[in-house]
C-alpha cells in the first residue's frame, strides 16, 4: 500500500553532515555499458500481467542479493505501478527453460528510462558455469529491458502458468552481491526472516537529490497485508541493536518519527503489490538542505510468527541529500 504521509515536514528535525558515497559495482552484468534500449512496449492483456525470462550463466561463484534492469513504464495510472524481478534455476534434466523460483522482490517502477529494480527476499548462491534465469513480471506497456544489437541469451515467456521458448534477446541487467545502494544511500544493519522464510528489505531506486519530487523508500519481502511501521532517525552513528523476543531482528536507527502503513496483497497491477510498501515524499529544494542526513527502517507485524514479539524488521537506509 502506498502512503502519502507528509514526511517532508519531518526533514527540518533531522541532522546534517554525512559523507558522500557512490553506487556499488555489480558482480554480474549484461548489456549495461550504454543506454540503448528497445523502442517497443509490451502488450497488455486483461487476463494477466506479462512474465518474461532470460537465461544467464555466471562464470564465477556469486551470492546475489539484488538486481536492476533498464526499463520504464509511463502508464501507471492505467496498468498499475509495480514490477517484480526474480531469479530462477533451470531444470538440469530438461534444460532450456526456468524451473524453480529461488528469490525475488517487487518495486514501484519509474516512468523515466533508468536502471531500476529490487533487493531479493533471500540471498541466492549462483554456481559458476550454471544456467539461471532472470524473470520479470510487469503489468503491460513497459519498455522491454533489451538492447538492440546487444549480446543475446535464450528467452522464455510464461503463458497460462507454463514456460515457452521465446527466441533470444539481449537483456540489460545488473546483479549485485550486496543490497541496493546509490550515491548517498547506504544500507545498514541486519534483517530477519518472517514465518514464511522471506526476508524483508528497505531500498530506493531514486537518488536523494535536492528537489527530487519522486523520491521514495520501498519495502519488499514483507508479510502480506501486514501493519508496517516506518521509523525515521537522525543519529549517524546509531548501532544495529538486537530486539529481544523477535526472530533475530534488529533496530538499526534511532527513532525521531514513526509512520504507519499496510503492505500489499495483490499482483503488479494491484493498488498495493504483494509484500510491498512505498513511503513517498518530495525532497526540499535549496542549497541550505544539502548534506541533510536521515535514516529509516521498517518493522512489520508478522501474524504467522510464534515469536514472543512477532515482528520482522528490514535493514536501515542511511540517506544524505545532495
Amino acid at each position: 500500500m502506498r502512503t502519502t504521509s507528509p514526511l517532508v515536514s519531518l526533514l527540518a528535525l533531522l541532522g546534517f553532515g554525512s559523507a558522500l558515497t557512490a553506487q556499488s559495482v555489480p558482480c554480474f552484468a549484461a548489456n549495461d555499458q550504454n543506454s540503448n534500449v528497445s523502442n517497443l512496449i509490451y502488450s497488455y492483456s486483461n487476463a494477466a500481467p506479462n512474465t518474461n525470462a532470460w537465461q544467464i550463466t555466471p562464470t564465477s561463484l556469486l551470492v546475489a542479493q539484488s538486481l536492476r534492469i533498464y526499463t520504464r513504464n509511463t502508464y501507471a495510472s492505467q496498468v498499475g505501478a509495480f514490477m517484480t524481478l526474480e531469479l530462477w534455476d533451470e531444470d538440469p534434466l530438461s534444460p532450456g527453460l526456468p524451473f524453480t523460483r529461488l528469490a525475488g522482490g517487487t518495486w514501484q517502477f519509474n516512468s523515466v528510462m533508468s536502471w531500476q529494480g529490487t533487493n531479493l527476499d533471500l540471498p541466492v548462491v549462483l554456481q559458476p558455469n550454471t544456467n539461471y534465469w532472470v524473470v520479470l513480471t510487469e503489468p503491460g506497456w513497459s519498455t522491454p529491458p533489451t538492447e538492440p544489437g546487444g549480446a543475446t541469451k535464450p528467452a522464455a515467456r510464461q503463458v497460462a502458468g507454463a514456460w515457452l521458448p521465446a527466441g533470444a534477446s539481449a537483456l540489460k541487467v545488473r546483479i549485485y552481491c550486496s543490497l541496493l545502494d546509490d550515491q548517498n544511500v547506504v544500507p545498514f544493519g541486519g534483517t530477519c526472516a518472517g514465518a514464511s522464510g522471506s526476508m524483508p528489505f528497505l531500498f530506493t531506486n531514486q537518488p536523494p537529490t535536492l528537489g527530487n519530487v519522486d523520491f521514495r523508500l520501498e519495502g519488499t519481502g514483507l508479510p502480506a497485508g501486514a501493519l508496517v511501521f516506518f521509523v525515521m532517525g537522525l543519529q549517524p552513528g546509531y548501532p544495529s541493536v538486537p530486539i529481544a523476543g523477535t526472530p533475530n531482528c534488529f533496530l538499526s536507527t534511532d527513532t525521531v518519527a514513526t509512520l504507519v502503513g499496510t503492505s500489499g496483497t495483490g499482483n503488479v497491477r494491484a493498488a498495493a503489490a504483494f509484500g510491498h510498501l512505498t513511503f513517498p515524499f518530495a525532497l526540499p529544494t535549496g542549497a541550505a538542505w544539502q548534506g541533510l542526513y536521515f535514516s529509516a527502517q521498517l518493522a512489520a507485524i508478522d501474524g504467522a510468527s510464534t515469536a514472543a514479539l512477532p515482528l520482522v524488521t528490514t535493514n536501515a537506509l542511511q540517506v544524505t541529500l545532495y
